[in-house]
């Protein structure tokens, strides 16, 4: 899950949460800058078991094999993303 200070805001970070245990989110930090100039819109956010991946306004792609826990950049330099999924 993403979330912002506000709509058009510049304060932006993706949050994490088991699925299948209680609990409240916690914010991706490791690998992560501190805050995205822009919301993660859903569309840019993919998961396929334990693999996540999405892609920034920036033009940047992260990935993560643990479910969330640790980031590691992908790409750099692209066009602005607005969609992705991993196969």
């Amino acid at each position: 899950m993403s979330a912002s200070t506000g709509p058009r805001a510049s304060k932006a970070a993706l949050y994490r949460r088991p699925l299948h245990q209680a609990g409240g989110f916690e914010k991706c930090e490791q690998g992560l800058h501190e805050w995205f100039s822009s919301n993660i819109n859903t569309g840019t956010l993919a998961t396929k078991g334990h693999y996540a991946a999405f892609g920034t306004s920036e033009g940047e792609i992260f990935g993560s094999e643990d479910a969330g826990l640790s980031w590691q950049r992908l790409a750099t330099g692209l066009v602005p993303v607005r969609c992705l999924t991993v196969l």
